[in-house]
């Protein structure tokens, strides 16, 4: 699977560029109205989640908080990818994947990689909100969860590089397929040679106590003036 998730990754970083338009500033007035919208949105929210318990219900208020889209609703927003249930944390990853090209919410993202590393719902769910976001500093950080325990989440980063169709994918896909091939081929011959033997945990990308990736100072986000 992921030999397949590589390939496809690797041609989408490859052949697709996308194009963005870029439409009308919004006027200052429009600005000011989309902010007191967003202060109302917050205030409504601050009352309401008081007096909810229920993971259900903090998720309803998340999803009418996030129907305006405002850097003030967004850093409302980003606290909760630690905080309560993994059903709330993705909700809230949900919605900040909406930022299109937005370096906030793609911060918030990464910031919340390694808290949730090993809850699978989550971490799935960032990833699929990093792509959507494609703010293209996240990259180092997907590329470093190719190597995850988990092939389903080393999957869903390989994919999220074909969906930002970044060229600076290229080399760490090739990498990762090469790795992959190796491995295979290691893992080929120690059958061989073993029949029936045990596979050592070192020849299994997805053995139990493989250490979850951990982010390095490429994957933080570098701040732009």
């Amino acid at each position: 699977m992921l030999k397949v998730a590589l390939t496809i990754g690797l041609m989408c970083s490859l052949f697709g560029q996308p194009l963005f338009a870029r439409g009308d500033d919004p006027s200052k007035e429009e600005k000011a109205a989309k902010e007191k919208e967003a202060e109302e949105k917050i205030k409504e929210f601050r009352k309401e989640i008081r007096k909810v318990k229920l993971a259900a219900e903090q998720c309803r208020l998340i999803r009418i908080l996030a129907e305006v889209q405002h850097p003030k609703i967004l850093t409302m927003l980003a606290p909760w990818l630690g905080e309560g249930t993994a059903e709330v944390r993705v909700a809230v990853a949900e919605e900040l994947g909406k930022y299109h090209k937005d370096k906030l919410a793609a911060t918030a993202l990464l910031n919340a990689v390694k808290p949730n590393i090993n809850n699978k719902d989550v971490i799935l769910q960032i990833i699929k909100s990093l792509a959507a976001v494609d703010y293209d500093q996240s990259l180092p950080a997907i590329h470093q969860l190719f190597g995850h325990k988990d092939t389903d989440v080393a999957a869903e980063a390989i994919a999220a590089t074909g969906t930002m169709k970044n060229v600076a994918s290229i080399e760490q896909l090739l990498r990762s397929l090469r790795d992959l091939e190796a491995m295979e081929t290691e893992i080929k011959d120690f059958r061989q040679k073993n029949p029936g033997g045990a596979m050592p945990p070192g020849f299994d990308p997805g053995a139990p106590g493989t250490p979850p990736p951990q982010l390095d100072d490429e994957a933080k986000m570098q701040e732009k003036e």
